[in-house]
């Protein structure tokens, strides 16, 4: 080998060591950041071909060292608690999919193990670095099925600070009614006071505005208990009354809860042996089927109740068509369900749930462990609004290293298989209100940074040896 190759030995020896502390002083001034992925310089030895640059013969041994970093992105860093409720850290294999916000929508995804992602200026989800999270749309009130959701294009998870309103279109009731009640075999009369009225009922239009409604039932037909059966009746349900929750006013051609004779039917339902049999719409049903009958209010007109003060309120309507879905409980069984006692206290019918909610804006965010991000808003409705997406690679130390702690894909990474954070096929899961902090080792990078001080330290003296060398031989010529 020539001086002069041996100058390019040292020569590429310092270098490779100053891209090792390059390297370290990357770590280590990266040691506190977020999802951060410590790096490590590997070394490869530079074959020489058959005649190496100094133009002397080689026989195809090794000449000289080149460096080359890479990210340890498949090593998991400690997991640390936070306050915010959009933060979230990945526990296991997989990174966050991101969108530059320089680029448009649909453009090239990144990729990226910082979950500091918060609400930016226009309601989306973006870390510190102001990376945008993208996942797939959940449609409100859809059954969730964890194989759909994952099957469309990516977007960006847009929280946003809209206004939530759900119009009402179930109501469940439950509670004891007596067999004692005086029986209406033709319903409520004008004068019979004889039916019971149900708790006040607050329901909802599709613009959030409540309205308070009124149930009566009334004991229409008894079959006494005998040898042959226990004792059976039938019961009718009737919509007494509807009002707007603000005003009181009632809402235009509705029935008076003091006028009986002005109830709207909404059907039957019967007992047997103080337990649900049936309905007018399922009779004779099985014990376990759910019984439900329809309160029609489509001929009540709300088209004139616009909200006040809301500048973007649409015509209130009422929800499913006005057909609203009356549950009243299980047949043949007695928990959660209206049931019929001979105990000589009055009916005490009782709400359980209704699924309309008033107008009101967002509280919070969470997310779950499987990374589908639901919308609480004040009103207490919660909205699953999202599902987080996460990418899997065949080599993720083949990714190539961008601005902070985001990568993007590569041949040598293989492409990115999407999917749930739920912690099968080899995927990670969410952990909320948490981060993921820095694998960064600074008691590791400071002995790396002192071996490497010593190893350019020992390549300086071969290049300055050589030149010495060099400059011998120019003198002996002279």
């Amino acid at each position: 080998m020539s001086l002069i190759g041996t100058l390019n030995l040292g020569y590429l020896g310092l270098m490779s060591q100053q891209r090792q502390v390059d390297t370290v002083s990357h770590n280590v001034a990266n040691a506190r950041t977020v999802g951060f992925k410590q790096g490590e310089t590997l070394f490869h030895t530079l074959m020489a071909s058959p005649t190496a640059p100094s133009g002397a013969a080689t026989g195809g041994v090794s000449y000289g060292v080149v460096a080359q970093r890479r990210f340890l992105n498949e090593r998991q860093g400690e997991i640390a608690p936070t306050d915010q409720t959009t933060e979230m850290a990945l526990n296991g294999k997989g990174m966050f999919v991101v969108r530059d916000p320089v680029e448009t929508p649909g453009g090239p995804a990144r990729y990226t193990r910082d979950g500091s992602f918060g609400m930016n200026a226009a309601g989306k989800l973006a870390n510190s670095a102001g990376m945008i999270m993208q996942g797939w749309a959940l449609a409100e009130n859809a059954p969730f099925n964890p194989d759909q959701v994952t099957s469309g294009a990516l977007t960006d998870v847009e929280i946003g600070f809209d206004i939530h309103k759900k119009a009402t279109t179930t109501i469940d009731i439950a509670g004891p009614l007596s067999s004692n009640q005086t029986l209406l075999p033709g319903g409520p009369g004008e004068s019979d006071y004889a039916a019971t009225l149900g708790p006040d009922i607050t329901i909802y239009d599709s613009e959030g505005q409540g309205y308070t409604l009124s149930l009566g039932l009334a004991r229409q037909a008894e079959v006494p208990a005998s040898t042959t059966g226990p004792r059976a009746s039938t019961w009718g349900v009737y919509v007494a009354g509807l009002t707007r929750a603000t005003t009181g006013e009632a809402v235009p051609g509705s029935p008076k809860n003091n006028d009986p004779s002005t109830w709207t039917s909404a059907g039957t339902f019967g007992f047997s042996g103080g337990l649900l049999s049936g309905t007018s719409q399922q009779p004779g049903a099985a014990d376990g089927t759910e019984l439900t009958l329809t309160l029609d209010l489509s001929p009540y007109d709300i088209s004139g109740f616009t909200p006040e003060g809301v500048a973007d309120a649409g015509t209130p309507a009422w929800g499913a068509g006005g057909k609203l879905s009356l549950g009243i409980g299980t047949a043949g069984e007695y928990t959660d369900s209206l049931r019929e006692e001979n105990t000589g206290s009055p009916s005490q019918l009782s709400l359980r749930h209704q699924d309309g909610f008033p107008r009101s804006g967002l509280d919070h965010v969470e997310v779950s462990d499987e990374g589908v991000v639901t919308s609480i808003f004040r009103s207490g409705a919660s909205v699953k609004t999202w599902q987080v997406a996460i990418a899997s690679f065949s080599n993720y130390s083949g990714l190539s290293s961008e601005s902070g702690t985001v990568f993007a894909e590569t041949p040598d990474s293989g492409s990115a298989v999407l999917g749930r954070p739920d912690g099968t096929e080899g995927r990670a899961s969410v952990q909320s209100m948490a981060l993921e902090q820095s694998t960064a080792d600074i008691t590791d990078q400071f002995t790396r940074m002192i071996q490497a001080q010593r190893i350019y330290s020992a390549a300086s003296k071969v290049v300055t040896t050589a030149d010495s060398m060099w400059t011998t031989a120019i003198q002996l010529k002279a």
